[in-house]
């Protein structure tokens, strides 16, 4: 069931009150705060200055720039958390978090920074609530806040998402703030929890939907204020524990093209892992994510807001780098977001370098008269604006004789009125939105045809095709290859010449590609047998036209190689069958490779006959290999098969693991044959079963 309630007042608390009177004022000339969708954070520690969010979309961080509001004197206690900006007084709205208090306190911050003292009323909140999210509703008569209720601190506290939040109107016109209504929110019918932890709320300045996020669920949510229905399962879950450090958005807020933000931190160490969101609204996913810098190390931010309700310009160019006698197009988005700046016509003007034609415009929905066209500057007098976000798009032309060099172009609305906003600007100015620079014009450079230098001159890998571009740029271009082929590329697999013309809209320009061979290739010899324990050194023959980038080898026996990047290895096998592989790159990307397969023969030598007579030579009878290998018994038996000496896990080679002619400690066994049996094993795992005979001799 869906509700809502007239409330009585049960308790005065505190109102914080920045007045605009000159005598007060902190700042010698307080001038109105424009209202130009740019997004903006209250400091929560110490003087409560208001500060810019500044985005660099090149680099993809955000910061923050010079205050808007700075004050002198510090505030005592100041945690703003749930505020919203009111571009009808200039003024911040809402409430102020104590931290284990289970009360609210409401304050007002204007343009002059003042700060003093009254009394409101509130309504019966219940034990161990919390207001977190707030904003300033569209029609400005309100701030809209939202209550997360929470279990009794008497029954262990913490966040009920099985109850339903409330959702307080605050009277914002009448100076009394008054609570005006409150509304039972109600979660989906098929969600898991009735309630959410609301942690921001914003409100959408086209279609008046808001926006919350669930510090619960971890998902975006919208709410419909007249229902009061929260949808809280058609968003997914985002996962900010594994990817963001744990750190989910407290503020949210839009721009003036109706761009959802989030701003992400830790309220003790605001210096470390802080981020700002941009969500895209249709899939409730995260666009694009900037590293976020607060103002100080010491500063606390709780909570962001803008005024998106505003009329904003801003301007792209479909190509930046453009040459002479090239066309393109710009495309100024449009954002008229308040209702009061419909009912007037507004004058369009975008201007150009010298040398820019404007040819024609492509697109237009605001109507008016248009002139200009064949000249650098276009004019659409009487366009009628339209709530919401569009565009206009221009075709362009540069001309042949347009100097070379950087350029910036600017788009502007004049003759606007937005007093009813209170805003004193008549003018409003393009934005070139990959920079952090509010109200920039819009870069881009002309490359003159003399200085196009095209690539003619290619080398082409072995039994690979290859690409010819012969320019990087190709804006503006077309090209007809000898082939008949009109793509600003071709793809080849012989060496040759290869002709091509090239229409640069004032002219053509033929060219000849020539295309050799790259000769690179690499022999790494025939197949080898080695003795176990040898090594080798492998040195390749590596013919090749184009200087050498890397040496990549590898090995099926993992432990064989010397080095892996080497010209040259040395390779110790320990399995029966290794495979060597060399990839060799040359600096043109050029690849070759070879093998060789390296067999580990695996000898043993055994005496037939030995004379234990300690005269030091032959003295015992032992296994012997090109190197050590492990010994997993070795026995010698007598003429009818009884065991007579046996030694366990000794090493070939080694004396003290051959037998010395005796039995039964140091007794002495006469001249004879004798037969033996062996067992060894190799460090690849690999076991090898021998047995004769031997001559003893005394």
């Amino acid at each position: 069931m869906i509700w809502s309630i007239r409330l009585t007042y049960r308790r005065s608390i505190k109102l914080f009150v920045l007045l605009t009177l000159s005598t007060a004022c902190e700042i010698s000339s307080a001038q109105s705060i424009p209202c130009d969708g740019r997004l903006m954070v209250i400091n929560g520690f110490g003087n409560a200055n208001v500060y810019p969010i500044l985005i660099d979309r090149t680099n993809g961080t955000s910061t923050t720039g010079q205050p808007i509001i700075e004050r002198e004197t510090p505030v005592e206690i100041w945690n703003p958390e749930s505020y919203g900006y009111r571009w009808k007084d200039s003024t911040f709205y809402g409430t102020i978090l104590y931290q284990a208090i289970n009360s609210i306190d409401f304050f007002v911050l204007d343009k002059s920074g003042v700060f003093s003292l009254s009394e409101v009323t509130d309504p019966e909140l219940e034990d161990g609530s919390r207001l977190l999210a707030g904003c300033v509703s569209n029609d400005q008569q309100h701030l809209i806040i939202i209550e997360n209720r929470k279990i009794p601190p008497i029954q262990g506290g913490g966040y009920d998402p099985t109850l339903p939040n409330l959702l307080h109107k605050i009277n914002l016109e009448t100076g009394n703030y008054e609570f005006d209504e409150t509304i039972l929110l109600q979660g989906m019918a098929n969600s898991d929890t009735i309630g959410i932890v609301s942690t921001d709320i914003a409100v959408d300045p086209v279609s008046g939907l808001a926006y919350s996020f669930d510090g619960f669920s971890k998902r975006l949510v919208t709410i419909d204020l007249e229902t009061g229905m929260v949808d809280n399962t058609s968003y997914p879950i985002i996962d900010f524990d594994a990817t963001y450090d744990s750190k989910t958005p407290r503020g949210l807020f839009f721009d003036a093209f109706n761009r959802l933000y989030g701003i992400a931190h830790d309220m003790y160490n605001q210096s470390s892992g802080s981020y700002l969101f941009e969500f895209d609204k249709s899939t409730g996913t995260i666009a694009h994510v900037y590293p976020f810098t607060p103002p100080s190390d010491t500063a606390k931010i709780y909570d962001g807001c803008s005024c998106p309700m505003t009329v904003a310009l801003e301007k792209e160019l479909r190509q930046e780098e453009l040459r002479q006698c090239q066309t393109t197009e710009a495309v100024i988005k449009v954002a008229f977001m308040n209702q009061f700046i419909l009912a007037s016509p507004v004058n369009f003007r975008d201007s150009f370098p010298l040398g820019v034609e404007v040819q024609e415009v492509l697109y237009n929905p605001y109507g008016g008269n248009i002139s200009g066209i064949g000249s650098n500057v276009l004019d659409i007098k009487n366009l009628q604006p339209k709530l919401g976000v569009d565009s206009i798009i221009v075709r362009l032309s540069v001309s042949e004789q347009m100097t070379g060099g950087d350029y910036t172009c600017q788009a502007s609305l004049y003759d606007v009125n937005l007093s009813e906003m209170g805003d004193e600007r008549t003018a409003i100015f393009s934005d070139y939105l990959p920079t952090p620079a509010f109200n920039d014009a819009t870069p881009f450079s002309v490359t003159e045809l003399e200085a196009l230098a095209p690539i003619l001159s290619y080398e082409k890998c072995e039994d690979a095709p290859l690409i010819l571009r012969p320019f990087e740029n190709t804006a503006g271009l077309s090209f007809l290859w000898e082939n008949g082929a009109t793509s600003d590329t071709l793809e080849v697999s012989e060496a040759g010449f290869y002709g091509v013309t090239v229409d640069t809209g004032c002219e053509s320009f033929e060219y000849t590609v020539e295309v050799d061979e790259n000769l690179l290739s690499v022999d790494l010899g025939q197949d080898r047998a080695l003795l176990f324990g040898e090594s080798i050194v492998l040195s390749p023959a590596v013919q090749h036209s184009r200087p050498l980038a890397d040496y990549l080898w590898s090995s099926t026996d993992t432990s064989a190689l010397s080095c892996y990047t080497c010209p040259t290895v040395e390779a110790m096998p320990t399995q029966t069958t290794s495979i060597i592989s060399l990839r060799v790159e040359d600096e043109n990307g050029c690849v070759a490779e070879d093998e060789v397969e390296l067999v580990l023969e695996r000898p043993v030598y055994v005496p037939s006959a030995f004379s234990p007579n300690d005269d030091g030579r032959n003295d015992r009878f032992l296994l012997q290999t090109p190197s050590g290998v492990e010994i997993i018994y070795f026995r010698v038996y007598d003429r009818w098969g009884g065991m007579i000496w046996e030694t366990q896990e000794g090493v070939t080679n080694t004396p003290d693991y051959g037998w010395g002619g005796t039995f039964s400690g140091n007794k002495a066994v006469p001249t004879g044959i004798y037969l033996w049996s062996a067992r060894l094993v190799y460090p690849d795992g690999k076991k090898q079963e021998l047995s004769g005979e031997v001559s003893l001799i005394r």
